[in-house]
């Protein structure tokens, strides 16, 4: 073996194992949006998404600095004559 393959930040990358049938279970279904996506969405600034989440007003999951909106939370924050399938 040779000084460079036995070096850990020379290792070949390894592909992500498959998620497990029981985190698809949990997350199946389960769309996370980013702050972009909902500020976007929302016709609204990434700081106003931001407030939103800091507050609770807006519920997220965090992950490390960022923040993701699951959809469902985006649309029970609408009212109900702007969310989707509304007659």
């Amino acid at each position: 073996m040779s000084a460079e393959s036995s070096h850990p930040h020379h290792r070949k990358p390894s592909h992500s194992p498959k998620p497990s049938e029981a985190v698809n279970k949990v997350f199946h279904g389960v769309e996370l949006l980013t702050v972009d996506e909902v500020a976007q969405a929302l016709r609204v600034s990434r700081m106003t998404v931001y407030r939103k989440v800091h507050s609770g007003e807006l519920p997220s999951v965090h992950f490390g600095r960022s923040f993701r909106i699951p959809a469902s939370a985006m649309d029970a924050y609408l009212p109900p004559e702007l969310r989707e399938g509304h007659d």
